[in-house]
């Protein structure tokens, strides 16, 4: 899961899907197509038109785990993999050069668009970060912190999150965004009465996985209004559910991407969330979809990736057929066509300007769509 900085954005609404005309599709771009291994993805950044990231992990039939990144700098044409130190959670970069990894033990710097990577601290159980600059920038993660760097991440400062109403060991932030540089807001789930779950992704631990029951929880909004000195929680947007995926959007707002259990009625939703009053409006929900994440669009709307499950088990980790829906200027929802072979259980997306689009799925491959 994570947090992409700003898109531009406004108001969204649902309205019918219209039928899928000619046109654009989704297109194939790379495939880690082998037999004895899949490359699962866990996030992809894209600064630039021509300029990509993803990074996850090879997971081999034998079981041994090798945390991978793959680069492009030709808008996909060629691919680079590049063997990675630690297991990546998410990526972020503010140009085709300079970019950090949030990873299972470390964070890590690169300065020559993800070919390189340098450990800049032990910081751990980060799920996110943000940077204005190549200096300053935030991450967030477990045990409801937050902390900030002014130098590129070499060292990170704790900063106060005032107004919790759990304790922190109860709180996990799986988004950070800032719309202007001294706004900008915190999306995190609390879990009073149960325990959180882990950090790491149910790939990692697939056993785990299976057994973890997800216990009742709350999503809420932090906000900062002096550039991430200071923080102050509100009250729950959501009182069911956890957070799965958070963009910013120039309005302020964040458009969030909800998972919620078994029997809620609704597998997933995406919301956009106003975090300084707590508000929240349904942007998207489908009985059988799950919407696995969402960016905004210029001037309103939404891109919106979601999987078609197998069968009625929405909550199983099993593939289905990958789903791209788009709103048009009239708030009209179009389903677009996608490469036949796509099928995934999670997908990202990343768009450098809310006008192309890039996807990066579990299932090792990444598609592009302008």
């Amino acid at each position: 899961m994570r947090t992409a900085l700003l898109l531009l954005a406004g108001t969204m609404s649902v309205s019918l899907m219209a039928e899928q005309p000619p046109g654009p599709k989704w297109k194939l771009q790379f495939f880690h197509d082998k037999l004895n291994s899949t490359l699962i993805f866990e996030d992809i950044e894209c600064p630039s038109l021509n300029h990509c990231v993803a990074v996850g992990a090879i997971n081999s039939d034998s079981g041994k785990l090798r945390p991978t990144a793959v680069v492009t700098s030709d808008g996909g044409e060629h691919w680079t993999t590049v063997e990675l130190k630690d297991t990546p959670y998410s990526v972020f970069f503010v140009n085709d050069s300079v970019g950090w990894i949030a990873a299972e033990k470390k964070i890590w710097r690169t300065e020559d668009g993800g070919l390189k990577w340098s450990d800049m601290s032990k910081l751990d159980q980060i799920e996110q970060l943000a940077f204005l600059d190549s200096s300053h920038g935030w991450a967030a993660g477990r045990d409801g912190e937050i902390y900030e760097t002014t130098n590129s991440g070499k060292q990170w400062k704790k900063a106060p999150v005032t107004g919790l109403a759990w304790p922190n060991n109860q709180v996990a932030f799986q988004g950070v965004g800032f719309s202007r540089p001294e706004t900008g807001f915190l999306i995190g789930t609390a879990f009073p009465y149960g325990q959180l779950r882990p950090a790491r992704p149910d790939w990692l631990d697939p056993q785990r996985a299976m057994q973890y029951r997800e216990p009742p929880a709350m999503s809420f909004a932090a906000v900062t209004k002096d550039g991430g000195q200071t923080w102050v929680a509100g009250l729950p947007f959501s009182k069911t559910g956890t957070v799965s995926n958070v963009h910013a959007m120039a309005n302020g707002h964040a458009l969030v991407t909800m998972r919620y259990p078994n029997g809620a009625g609704w597998p997933t939703a995406v919301l956009d969330v106003d975090p300084a009053t707590g508000s929240q409006t349904v942007v998207y929900r489908q009985k059988d979809r799950v919407a696995r994440d969402a960016v905004p669009l210029p001037g309103g709307g939404a891109m919106i990736a979601a999987i078609e499950p197998p069968g009625t088990a929405t909550s199983l980790p099993i593939p289905g057929k990958l789903r791209m829906i788009q709103q048009d200027a009239q708030d009209t929802w179009r389903e677009l066509s996608v490469d036949y072979r796509a099928v995934a259980a999670n997908v990202l997306l990343a768009s450098p300007d809310g006008k192309h689009f890039w996807a990066a799925t579990d299932t090792g491959m990444i598609l592009r769509f302008d």
